[in-house]
């Protein structure tokens, strides 16, 4: 997935929220990849955070679904489907239980981490995720990784973990594989010479 032009490997229940107005897509379409989308208005959304007393919230972090949402979108997916939906007791109700359930969960993802990390920090490893994008072709070094990012090698990779569920290996593997299935797609290029390109 593709926001503010940094790129996330999709999890199996991982929410990845895009505020308002904020550039998104998908970057490496991945034939057989499942996906909701849930698009919430901003206003009905403001209203819910203003009725649970955090008005000035915003979520930007990749955090968990847990089964009590997981259960209110199957059967907000279920109750759409229907050919007549029951929009006043089913469908409006639903959709205030989803947004007040990823709202608590935005919360409690944010309450746990150190706020003092939750700035400087994810913006040098933001930093590093963009640099891995546009450089996955070349050797990189966790020393070179964690240069950019203004850390420690060993902080590094422990923070790059927390912020992207994976370590900086496996992502710089993850961006090299999406990006030869791509050329073996888009191109007549030889094998060997994508997995040259793809580093």
């Amino acid at each position: 997935l593709m926001r503010d032009e940094n790129i996330y490997f999709g999890q199996v229940n991982r929410l990845f929220p895009v505020p308002s107005g904020n550039v998104h897509g998908i970057a490496y379409p991945q034939p057989g990849a499942r996906f909701d989308v849930i698009a919430i208005d901003k206003a009905f959304f403001e209203e819910v955070k203003r009725q649970k007393n955090c008005p000035r919230f915003e979520i930007n972090e990749v955090f968990s679904c847990n089964e009590v949402l997981r259960n209110y979108i199957k059967y907000y997916k279920d109750e759409c489907k229907k050919p007549t939906r029951d929009e006043k007791y089913k469908v409006e109700p639903l959709a205030l239980l989803i947004t007040a359930e990823i709202i608590d969960l935005a919360r409690d993802t944010m309450r746990t981490k150190d706020a003092r990390n939750s700035t400087v920090y994810q913006q040098g490893l933001r930093s590093v995720a963009a640099y891995i994008n546009e450089h996955f072709m070349d050797d990189l070094s966790i020393e070179t990784l964690s240069a950019i990012a203004g850390l420690s090698p060993s902080y590094f990779t422990r923070t790059f973990r927390k912020m992207y569920d994976c370590s900086p290996s496996v992502y710089i593997a993850m961006v090299r594989i999406s990006n030869a299935k791509m050329m073996l797609e888009d191109t007549l290029l030889p094998v060997k010479e994508i997995a040259e390109k793809c580093g």
